[in-house]
């Protein structure tokens, strides 16, 4: 649904989102606001003086959006022909759509085989029963519980690595061969940026 939002009403999309971010950020300023003013102590506690100095972070973040906006709409134009033309190239090879997929369930499933993994072994420890019950890790699992830490993010670097390349080839394909004739497969031209 949003692929196919995106790709027929990109630029309507792009200018709500451009809207709605500050005046969304400008609500939650004023929700905490007017509410510090309406408590059993009409504003004079703590708690509503600090509702009213924290109530100003969202005020200020919308005005930064707006301010960062006006400075690079320049730049916003040059992304919305970015994805126009990559949702002409999703339209013409619907496979990269089922690669994105595998990729995002690839690096779900992994992170939770992994998940499984860095709790059975780093989570070894023993209690210490002294003023505060407190778990220690045993000192032998640190590093092996960096190990883990690091071989997560190299899988996923990986998997990440994949998803790219297979893209690339396609969109290299696609370029540069997309009016030969016989045309060939989504499919065919994706599995092969695959095996490649």
């Amino acid at each position: 649904l949003w692929l196919a939002l995106l790709r027929s009403f990109l630029r309507p999309m792009t200018y709500l989102i451009i809207i709605a971010v500050p005046v969304i950020l400008f609500a939650f300023s004023l929700y905490p606001l007017i509410s510090s003013f309406k408590g059993r102590w009409h504003g004079d506690s703590f708690q509503d003086k600090m509702m009213r100095l924290w109530s100003l972070l969202p005020s200020a973040g919308a005005f930064m959006w707006i301010y960062l906006f006006i400075k690079a709409r320049h730049s916003v134009e040059q992304g919305l022909e970015i994805l126009t033309f990559g949702c002409k190239v999703l339209a013409e090879s619907p496979a990269l759509i089922l690669v994105g997929f595998a990729s995002l369930a690839a690096n779900i499933a992994w992170f939770w085989i992994w998940l499984i993994m860095f709790t059975r072994v780093f989570l070894e420890g023993h209690w210490i029963m002294d003023s505060k019950n407190l778990f220690v890790p045993d000192a032998t699992s640190w590093w092996l519980g960096a190990f883990y830490f690091l071989m997560l993010m190299w899988t996923q670097s990986v998997i990440s690595g994949v998803q790219r390349a297979t893209s690339g080839a396609t969109i290299s394909q696609w370029y540069f061969h997309r009016l030969s004739n016989p045309a060939i497969s989504s499919r065919t031209v994706v599995s092969a940026s695959f095996v490649h």
